[in-house]
């Protein structure tokens, strides 16, 4: 249950990061830092959304990378079902702008790599 309220929240707020940032399609750096200028709080607002999503999908990666490496090991849990609707909701939202999907699916996909302990998976097998 837990899994699944993390994937939704992953998803609202990678969602309200790329409706509430300013720049929508990036023309050049000098438009960018004009409209971070002028309306700050909606930068301030995308800025808090992208931390949230990008922390929640750090810990998800990490929880279903460690789960997929139990299952060769011959462990299951039944929430590895969730993974593909977890892939789902990035997919939806690169349907609304790739770029910022990439920017918080490549960083979230870092952090929760480096975050495995790869030692613990292999003492429990």
């Amino acid at each position: 249950m837990v899994h699944i309220l993390k994937v939704v929240l992953s998803v609202l707020s990678g969602y309200l990061f790329i409706k509430w940032f300013p720049v929508n399609e990036l023309v050049s750096v000098s438009d960018l830092i004009v409209e971070l200028v002028l309306s700050p709080v909606m930068f301030f607002a995308s800025s808090i959304a992208f931390m949230a999503g990008f922390l929640i999908s750090a810990d998800l990666i990490k929880k279903e990378t460690t789960m997929i490496l139990e299952l060769f090991h011959g462990g299951y849990s039944a929430e590895i079902l969730f993974i593909p609707v977890h892939i789902v909701g990035f997919y939806v939202l690169s349907t609304i702008s790739l770029w910022q999907t990439l920017l918080l699916l490549s960083l979230a996909l870092v952090y929760g790599m480096i975050s495995v302990d790869f030692s613990g998976i292999s003492r429990r097998a």
